[in-house]
Order: structure tokens, then C-alpha cells, then sequence
């Protein structure tokens, strides 16, 4: 620090001007503001990295997402498309298979009424009977198969359903010939 006397114009001492150190102290506080200034841009700096950072790892956490979103939906296409070929093919196979039963399925049940005929002709009642329930038989059986192929279609949706009532006493007394032993 320096002081100086001051005085008037007619030298009378007035005070003392004095030059304290506060220049420097204003260079020291001027340093330290500006330790601080950069410590706080390095932090902001740190922080935007970070935050870079951060959104770079979002980015790629929702392009990983969408990704697996991708592969997710063309799998359920691929399912689709298998199940829906599968879906083809047991249609066909129903077809061909409903085919190939109902012909010989035919054929007995034509020539077991033939017989039936023949047998209650010549007067032979049990033959004839258990030549009815084998009639029986074949005709539940055909029931079978038209019933799969009509599921089928309803599955399909090719045929709508009709509701109908059904006598069950009918029905358990045809069940009840079926099951009977010859």
C-alpha cells in the first residue's frame, strides 16, 4: 500500500490518498473469478457430454427397439403365412381324405343293404340284424366325416351354423344299436 498526503491548493493537508493493494486484490479476485468461470464451463462442458451421451444411448436404445420391433412383426408374418399355408393344406388334406373314406364307405354300406335285402328274404332275421347294425356302423361313420369336413368349413368360414333341435332319446337309441355286440 501507498499513501500520499493531500493537500489543498494552499498546501493545507486535506487527507491522505492512499493506493491500497486493491489492484492486486482485484487481479486475485479477477483469477479466481476466472477459476471459477472455467470450472463451471468444464462442468457444463462435462455435463453436455454426458448429456450427449445420454441421448446418444436413448438413440440407440430405440433404434435397438425398433429393431426388435422389425424382426417381432416379421416373425409374426412369417407365422402367419405358415399357419395359414398349414391351414391350406389340412383343407386339402380334409378334401382328398373325405374323398378317399366316403367311396369304399359307400360301396358298404350300398352292398350291406343288399344283404340286409337277401337275408330278410330268405327269412335269416339275425344275419339281417347284425347286417343292420354294420349298416348302422357305416352310416355314424359317414355322419363322422361330414361332420369334420363341415367343421372345417365353418373354421374356414364357408358355411354358417343353423340350430336345430335334436331328440336326445333318438339319438342315445341309435347309440345304444351301435354299441350292442353282434
Amino acid at each position: 500500500s501507498a499513501y500520499a498526503p493531500f493537500r489543498d491548493t494552499s498546501g493545507r493537508l486535506v487527507g491522505v490518498v492512499g493506493i491500497d493493494m486493491w489492484v492486486r486484490d482485484l487481479n486475485d479476485r479477477l483469477a479466481r473469478l476466472r477459476n471459477i468461470a472455467l470450472t463451471a464451463l468444464a462442468g457444463l462442458m462435462f455435463l453436455s457430454t454426458l448429456t450427449g451421451l445420454g441421448v446418444f444411448r436413448l438413440r440407440t436404445a430405440a433404434a435397438v427397439a425398433e429393431a426388435r420391433d422389425r424382426q417381432a412383426v416379421a416373425d409374426l408374418a412369417a407365422a402367419r403365412d405358415a399357419a395359414e399355408q398349414s391351414s391350406r393344406a389340412k383343407s386339402t388334406f380334409l378334401a382328398m381324405m373325405s374323398h378317399e373314406l366316403r367311396t369304399p364307405l359307400n360301396a358298404i354300406i350300398g352292398y350291406g343293404e343288399l344283404m340286409q335285402e337277401d337275408l330278410v328274404a330268405r327269412g335269416d332275421a339275425d344275419m339281417a340284424s347284425d347286417v343292420g347294425r354294420m349298416l348302422t356302423a357305416s352310416r355314424h361313420l359317414t355322419a363322422i366325416i361330414g361332420d369334420i369336413l363341415d367343421y372345417s368349413k365353418l373354421e374356414a368360414g364357408r358355411v354358417a351354423l343353423i340350430s336345430t333341435a335334436v331328440a336326445p332319446s333318438a339319438l342315445l337309441v341309435e347309440l345304444v344299436e351301435l354299441m350292442k355286440p353282434g
